[in-house]
């Protein structure tokens, strides 16, 4: 991936990396954005090798080349993955490919390493024509398919898991059910930890109705820190509460491991045989094994099947009840 790139640009993008309190993942992206950049220079302006030499001239000529630019340029000789050539770029990816830049020009302005010639957050910005076609686009699962992968969760049994080498049975059930019915993100789901459901502890009075809720009745479930937030807690279905304490009480002893957004050694919920939960297995293993025992394809009419798209169904489900959440509401 360094490949045609001049030596001195690779430097400074090593040298931000380095410094960058960013996410991992987050830093990995952005560097992949900022490595096109530097192969963009050595091919239409090789005197330029640091971010020192750039101007707001030079910045928009590069917004300008985005939002031209077709999948499969500037990239490595050893790119991974098929690239769809000659296709334009997403709204979303140009703006991320500009978003990389705007931070890594702000910081190295901001660090002291280059002297401020322009302002990146709006030589970089992302035209309102692309910005235009970026909004929300829920990919919602429909209705009966919902209801069939929700009666599929509450009904696995041993004899519908793939293969013999994997988790038992209160595990995935526990898996299902917290996907199925909770609308976290799969990140999320991984990282839930040992108690993370608690239950209601005296009769509750709801108001105005002035209707009494049963010691019981309502399950809280413990929400680790998030991309956009810090832990919180919510309620949840009961059922989600009984799925999860029945997989606590066969859950072998397992050992602390270190939860990558905080660094704090914790007990994941989601975890066996010394391993915690990969988030791909709910997009690799647990949705096919739903989807073959509700008897429905992988794909519906607007694509894969995914683990994000239950978020996107539960949150449209409320908006759109016979009792609507508020978008507010929904949001928190």
């Amino acid at each position: 991936a360094q490949d045609d790139v001049h030596p001195d640009w690779l430097h400074w993008v090593q040298r931000w990396e380095n410094t960058s309190t960013l996410a991992q993942r987050t830093r990995r992206g952005m560097r992949t954005a900022l490595l096109k950049a530097g192969r963009w220079l050595q091919a239409c302006h090789p005197e330029v090798t640091s971010p020192e030499q750039w101007d707001r001239a030079l910045a928009i000529s590069y917004v300008a080349a985005v939002d031209r630019m077709r999948a499969g340029d500037y990239v490595g000789p050893r790119a991974n993955g098929p690239i769809h050539e000659k296709q334009p770029l997403s709204p979303r990816t140009k703006n991320s490919y500009l978003g990389a830049l705007r931070v890594f020009f702000a910081d190295c302005q901001e660090w002291g390493w280059i002297p401020r010639r322009f302002d990146p957050w709006r030589a970089f910005a992302t035209p309102r024509s692309v910005k235009a076609l970026i909004g929300p686009a829920p990919r919602t699962v429909a209705s009966d398919i919902w209801a069939r992968l929700l009666w599929a969760g509450l009904n696995l049994t041993a004899e519908d898991l793939s293969c013999t080498k994997s988790y038992p049975i209160e595990f995935v059930r526990a898996l299902a059910v917290v996907w199925l019915f909770t609308g976290l993100r799969s990140d999320e789901i991984a990282r839930l930890r040992v108690g993370c459901v608690r239950w209601q502890a005296v009769d509750a009075t709801v108001r105005p109705s002035g209707e009494t809720l049963p010691k019981d009745a309502v399950c809280l479930l413990d929400i680790p820190v998030n991309k956009t937030g810090a832990a919180f807690t919510k309620p949840v279905d009961p059922v989600v509460g009984k799925a999860v304490e029945t997989w606590e009480r066969t859950r072998p002893t397992q050992p602390l491991f270190a939860d990558c957004k905080t660094g704090e050694l914790v007990h994941f919920l989601f975890c066996y045989r010394a391993r915690p939960l990969r988030t791909k297995y709910i997009n690799r293993s647990l949705i096919p094994i739903l989807c073959r025992k509700a008897n429905i394809p992988m794909e519906d009419a607007r694509g894969t099947i995914t683990s994000h798209r239950a978020r996107a169904t539960i949150a449209s489900q409320l908006f759109n009840s016979r009792e609507p959440m508020s978008l507010s509401e929904l949001q928190a």
